[in-house]
């Protein structure tokens, strides 16, 4: 299976790709998230709930999915 995966490319021997997913699949998804969200901040809006401050659904939703609180 191993050799099926490597012939696709969906796995790499590349010693900095191993350090990236070293952690668990969890810990990756934060750190690109994270990155993303660092690199590219200007380039898009979030929409945070003023009360819980997490982000709201869509950045035109005006009550929180988390809190119910309702900013209209």
């Amino acid at each position: 299976m191993l050799n099926f995966i490597k012939l696709k490319g969906w796995f790499s021997d590349d010693p900095g790709i191993q350090a990236m997913i070293a952690d668990g699949f969890d810990v990756f998804k934060r750190r690109v998230a994270y990155r993303i969200f660092t690199e590219h901040k200007n380039e898009f809006y979030l929409n945070f709930c003023p009360k819980c401050k997490k982000i709201a659904r869509t950045p035109q939703a005006k009550q929180c999915r988390f809190c119910f609180f309702d900013w209209h």
